[in-house]
């Protein structure tokens, strides 16, 4: 019984002395992961919490044109900003679940396009914009 309780001692007191270990990913803009990092918590900085802004913009070019793509991951609203597009381009936008299926499929204007995704289910979904033969593909998370 003295073994058990001062094993158990041990433990806990290492624990508390050098701090726990948490796994952290980056990945591409495709969704791809590209990091794995292994992250020693101190016992001091593992009582901090750091707050990760949700409001991630994606800037790509699609030809021509500027794409921004902003947030991702988002709640509900995206926000889907095209600039330099001529008045005779068209700029598709579908939206596809993880299944395949087409979820979303409209031409895009010039300017902010607001897509409304409050009403589809948590999880990752592929926006694929397509200006004439320039095809862009990127994963949109919806939390």
């Amino acid at each position: 019984m003295k073994k058990l309780l001062l094993f158990l001692t041990l433990t806990f007191t290492s624990l508390i002395v050098f701090g726990q270990t948490t796994v952290s990913y980056e990945y591409d803009q495709a969704g791809n992961r590209i990091v794995r990092k292994v992250i020693t918590l101190e016992a001091s900085s593992a009582k901090k919490h750091v707050e990760t802004p949700d409001t991630a913009v994606v800037n790509d070019k699609l030809g021509e044109q500027e794409v921004s793509i902003y947030p991702n991951p988002t709640r509900g609203h995206l926000g889907v900003e095209i600039k330099g597009m001529e008045e005779t381009e068209i700029v598709q936008i579908t939206i596809y679940n993880g299944q395949g299926a087409v979820m979303y499929n409209k031409p895009a204007n010039a300017g902010i396009n607001s897509i409304d995704l409050r009403a589809y289910s948590t999880g990752w979904y592929i926006m694929r914009l397509e200006s004439g033969e320039t095809r862009k593909e990127y994963k949109i998370i919806k939390q």
